[in-house]
Protein backbone atom coordinates (compact mmCIF):
# COMPACT_ATOMS: atom_id res chain seq x y z
CA UNK A 1 0.00 0.00 0.00
CA UNK A 2 1.36 3.50 -0.89
CA UNK A 3 1.72 6.23 1.28
CA UNK A 4 -0.77 8.93 1.18
CA UNK A 5 0.40 12.55 0.64
CA UNK A 6 -1.52 16.16 0.11
CA UNK A 7 -0.99 17.69 -3.11
CA UNK A 8 1.26 20.90 -2.65
CA UNK A 9 -1.70 23.29 -4.98
CA UNK A 10 -5.22 21.89 -3.97
CA UNK A 11 -4.90 20.34 -0.83
CA UNK A 12 -5.92 16.54 -1.83
CA UNK A 13 -4.89 13.34 -0.40
CA UNK A 14 -3.60 10.66 -3.21
CA UNK A 15 -0.68 8.02 -3.29
CA UNK A 16 2.48 9.55 -3.15
CA UNK A 17 3.27 7.26 -6.53
CA UNK A 18 0.84 8.78 -8.66
CA UNK A 19 2.21 11.14 -11.60
CA UNK A 20 0.21 13.94 -11.30
CA UNK A 21 -2.41 15.00 -8.31
CA UNK A 22 -6.09 13.32 -9.53
CA UNK A 23 -8.26 16.59 -8.41
CA UNK A 24 -5.83 19.59 -10.15
CA UNK A 25 -3.47 17.64 -12.34
CA UNK A 26 -0.70 19.46 -11.10
CA UNK A 27 2.40 17.05 -10.94
CA UNK A 28 3.58 15.42 -7.70
CA UNK A 29 6.31 16.12 -5.85
CA UNK A 30 7.00 12.78 -4.21
CA UNK A 31 7.68 10.58 -6.75
CA UNK A 32 10.79 8.38 -6.32
CA UNK A 33 11.30 7.54 -9.69
CA UNK A 34 14.46 9.33 -11.23
CA UNK A 35 15.48 10.94 -8.20
CA UNK A 36 19.16 11.47 -8.21
CA UNK A 37 21.36 11.67 -5.34
CA UNK A 38 23.35 14.62 -5.05
CA UNK A 39 21.36 16.97 -7.81
CA UNK A 40 21.10 19.66 -5.65
CA UNK A 41 24.66 19.96 -4.90
CA UNK A 42 26.14 19.25 -8.42
CA UNK A 43 23.38 22.04 -9.25
CA UNK A 44 25.11 24.55 -6.86
CA UNK A 45 28.77 22.99 -8.20
CA UNK A 46 28.33 24.08 -11.79
CA UNK A 47 26.42 27.30 -10.31
CA UNK A 48 29.22 28.42 -8.77
CA UNK A 49 31.69 27.66 -11.43
CA UNK A 50 29.72 29.52 -14.18
CA UNK A 51 29.67 32.88 -11.37
CA UNK A 52 33.28 32.70 -10.58
CA UNK A 53 34.27 32.26 -14.62
CA UNK A 54 31.90 35.10 -15.18
CA UNK A 55 33.33 37.42 -12.73
CA UNK A 56 36.83 36.31 -14.26
CA UNK A 57 36.03 37.15 -17.60
CA UNK A 58 34.78 40.35 -16.31
CA UNK A 59 37.91 41.17 -14.82
CA UNK A 60 40.04 40.35 -17.84
CA UNK A 61 38.15 42.49 -20.41
CA UNK A 62 39.54 45.82 -21.05
CA UNK A 63 37.78 48.89 -19.80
Amino acid sequence: MANQVHCLYCGAKFDEDLPACPDCAAPSHFQQKGFRFGGRRRFLLWFAAFAIATLLVAVWLPR
